[in-house]
């Protein structure tokens, strides 16, 4: 259930219904931290850590730190548990390339969505660079049709992205919903209330 809809239910403030859902969501992520996952399973990359001033956003900036998560999911898709793990061997890729050495083979790491494999230094920092094909305010403008853009207000991976897109928003050149609370993944239920804007948006 979203905050709003917890909200409008129990008939208290936005903030109350906030706090009260996710002191919720606090005891059950110590109940799943115990338990392995199984089943359907989703898994992405993200990363850690914010933009540092004056430097690289996306991946393979300083500063950021590449993580593999992976989210078991229920009958219906939605979410129900989370694992973070940390990529091995990115930091060494990032040394051997800068010594002169892309080719040199990094053995055992966990790149991508492989556990144990081989992968060359030179590839590893390759899928984990700065990207501008993937990098949003970038990639806006350049959108002709009415867009949405989603920032959660504790997003660690791309740090800022409201105060980035605030001129736009402000230009009504796109409409920007700043969701507290939220990180980079929408994690728990921020899903829901991600949802019930978008729908709104559609109906528009």
């Amino acid at each position: 259930m979203s905050a709003l809809s917890l909200k409008r239910q129990l008939g208290i403030s936005y903030k109350a219904a906030w706090r009260m859902k996710h002191k919720l969501l606090q005891v059950m992520k110590e109940s799943d931290d115990s338990m392995p996952l199984s089943g359907s399973i989703q898994i992405d990359d993200v990363y850690w850590g914010g933009e540092k001033h004056g430097g690289k956003r996306g991946r393979g900036a300083a500063g950021k730190t590449p993580f593999v998560a992976a989210i078991q999911t229920n009958e219906k898709g939605h979410p129900i548990a989370m694992r973070m793990t940390k990529l091995s061997g990115f930091k060494k890729a990032q040394s051997l390339v800068a010594s002169g050495k892309p080719k040199a083979a990094l053995s055992p790491i966990d790149f991508i969505y492989c556990k144990d494999t081989s992968a060359s230094a030179e590839a590893v920092i390759s899928y984990y660079a700065t990207d501008m094909r993937k990098d949003t305010p970038h990639l806006l403008p350049k959108i002709a049709k009415p867009v949405l853009v989603f920032a959660g207000a504790e997003d660690q991976v791309v740090k800022g992205l409201d105060k980035m897109l605030a001129a736009m928003a402000e230009a009504n050149e796109i409409e920007l919903e700043v969701m507290e609370g939220a990180d980079h993944s929408f994690r728990d239920l921020y899903a829901e209330d991600l949802v019930d804007r978008a729908v709104e948006f559609l109906s528009e």
